[in-house]
């Protein structure tokens, strides 16, 4: 049993080597995939430092920004573990609650495992409250998409087994939050959300804009109300163990350093 935790980062020289560093031991074999999303600041020789500390990192690279939800999908493409888990670079969701995440998934094969701030009380600074106010109508909706209770559907921490990931629309939603819900409603997955204590970001900014994304937000959260009630017939490749290769030249996705 190997479990992959994937970081997608963009821009995220202040935080990435502490975020690896943080990391748990969990009691099984893992890899750490951080998937460069384009950076144009240290964040690719921060990881490469990394993996001269821990033979566990791995890095892949964009050589443009594509967006956090292909970084994540490009990441379970190239996992080698049975279990994919996403962990966001920024350590607003603590490294050291992987354990939990991981605990609940090994339960449970067909779930969908993701994290819920909204259980513990939080800094005001972790969350601005434009962002509060349209995670509490997305849920709502997800919720009512899916029949089923949800109270948060834009924490970037997930884990579930990888043969289902890649059976999920992956790399739609700019963010991919969206898609992993409209792949656990596809295949009948059930949602377990984890409550966690959501923390102020260490270093940096976030690249998310309150008026504009929202925007985007609310229209892609109906458009996946739409893609529920309309799900198309899987077809997935015979041999989903192997990562798929991206050869197009806009996605290129290539490991920056030879294991």
């Amino acid at each position: 049993m190997k479990l992959s935790i994937i970081i997608p980062c963009y821009n995220e020289e202040g935080n990435i080597q502490q975020c690896l560093r943080r990391i748990p031991e969990l009691g099984i074999e893992c890899e750490y995939v951080v998937v460069d999303d384009g950076s144009q600041d240290q964040t690719r020789r921060k990881v490469l430092e990394a993996m001269k500390e821990n033979p566990r990192v791995r890095l892949a690279a964009f050589d443009r920004n594509q967006g956090k939800a292909k970084a994540v999908k490009s990441g379970i493409e190239q996992a080698r573990g049975e279990i994919v888990m996403i962990l966001d670079a920024d350590m607003t969701v603590r490294p050291e609650d992987i354990p939990v995440f991981l605990d609940a998934a090994l339960q449970k094969k067909n779930a969908l495992v993701m994290g819920t701030r909204f259980v513990y009380p939080f800094d005001k600074k972790a969350m601005r409250w434009i962002n509060r106010i349209s995670n509490r109508i997305t849920a709502w909706l997800f919720s009512k998409f899916l029949k089923t209770k949800i109270t948060d559907t834009l924490c970037g921490t997930k884990v579930l087994w990888r043969e289902k990931a890649l059976q999920m629309p992956l790399g739609r939603d700019r963010w991919g939050d969206f898609d992993f819900l409209v792949g656990a409603g596809w295949l009948g997955l059930e949602i377990i959300e984890v409550p966690i204590r959501y923390q102020p970001r260490l270093n940096g900014k976030s690249s998310m804009k309150a008026f504009p994304d929202g925007f985007v937000l609310f229209k892609n959260c109906l458009r996946a109300g739409y893609l529920l009630n309309h799900p198309p017939q899987f077809s997935p490749s015979a041999d989903s163990s192997k990562p798929q290769e991206i050869l197009k030249h806009e996605e290129l996705f290539e490991p920056a350093a030879k294991e």
